[in-house]
């Protein structure tokens, strides 16, 4: 068996490559709506209670990616008001009230321009 040992990969026609450590596009961490940890993610702007708007550093080709938004104890999800440039995250609580929660995680996946 052969072993392939590489630092990043770029998919064919993709400008932006990305570390094979974190094959997802885009990757963030937060707490108390601070960025802990991110990846492709440029910037985090709190626009209101319980929503994050997260601006991607290597735009996607389209707006055609699958994203996944957890927080520890509340119902979170990725708006639909999603583009290739970045996305709104909005956190609401089980009687669908919008909340903001002390740590969550957030990872798209889908072919950068």
């Amino acid at each position: 068996m052969s072993t392939l040992t590489v630092t990043n990969i770029q998919a064919t026609g993709e400008t932006a490559s990305r570390a094979v450590s974190g094959v997802a596009a885009a990757l963030l961490f937060y707490g108390s709506q601070a960025i802990i940890g991110s990846r492709n993610i440029s910037s985090v702007a709190d626009i209101g209670t319980g929503q994050l708007t997260i601006s991607f550093s290597n735009h996607f080709a389209d707006d055609d990616w699958v994203g996944h938004h957890t927080t520890e104890d509340e119902q979170p999800y990725i708006n639909t008001n999603r583009t290739a440039s970045g996305v709104t995250l909005v956190n609401k609580t089980r009687t669908d009230a919008t909340s903001d929660c002390s740590d969550g995680n957030a990872t798209i996946h889908g072919d950068l321009a």
